[in-house]
């Protein structure tokens, strides 16, 4: 079905506890994001992600003040008010184009119509809570939910959510806290002490693999 839509708007206020309330307007070849905080990093600590191990070495890298020019943006701690990128050409965002004169007319057109957006919009009007609410009167029941799919092959195993587009959590017998689980990880059964299927609005699974 074709998007006949000029424009396409985003926000954002946080990712788990970090906070970061950012907003974006783009269109079919540029695309405007505002930082309403320009007092920090655009990288936030998010614990899921800190345990994945592409996060540990950008995080290792950056200690070490060896990642390259993007990642180093990411890291730095303060960020401009706007981003402007040129979505076809530069469809990673790694060059912004904010200061860039030749695009004035650009860059001003999104800006009005994201304040236009921001103005007339309902987002900013209720707390996560009242939302919540809004969308269960009746208080958030939690569906039911079956455990994650442990497939065993020879003395290994793979994992499949039962529900689509559920998250993958997996403990070996000495971890103190939750691994990622990567799509068609392979892991020794002998290793994997339990396994969590989590999506919201269901209930959460933990299952015990030395009791399968």
């Amino acid at each position: 079905q074709k998007d006949d839509r000029l424009n396409v708007y985003a926000a954002t206020d946080r990712f788990d506890s970090s906070h970061n309330k950012r907003r974006c307007a783009r269109n079919q070849h540029y695309k405007l994001i505002l930082n309403c905080d320009t007092q920090t990093s655009i990288h936030k600590k998010v614990e899921y992600r800190n345990q994945m191990q592409t996060m540990q070495v950008l995080d290792s890298l950056n200690s070490s003040k060896s990642n390259n020019e993007y990642f180093s943006f990411w890291y730095q701690p303060q960020k401009s008010e706007y981003e402007f990128y040129d979505i076809i050409n530069d469809p990673y965002e790694l060059n912004n184009l904010i200061d860039d004169s030749s695009l004035v007319d650009e860059i001003n057109a999104l800006k009005s119509s994201l304040e236009n957006w921001m103005r007339n919009c309902t987002y900013d009007a209720y707390s996560e809570t009242q939302i919540l609410d809004l969308m269960y009167p009746d208080k958030i029941i939690p569906l039911k939910s079956s455990e994650a799919i442990i497939e065993q092959i020879g003395q290994s195993i793979i994992i499949r959510p039962s529900i689509n587009g559920a998250s993958i959590g997996y403990k070996k017998r000495d971890d103190s806290s939750w691994n990622t689980y990567e799509k068609g990880q392979v892991l020794l059964a002998r290793d994997v002490h339990q396994v969590i299927q989590f999506k919201p609005g269901f209930e959460t699974n933990t299952v015990n693999i030395t009791q399968q």
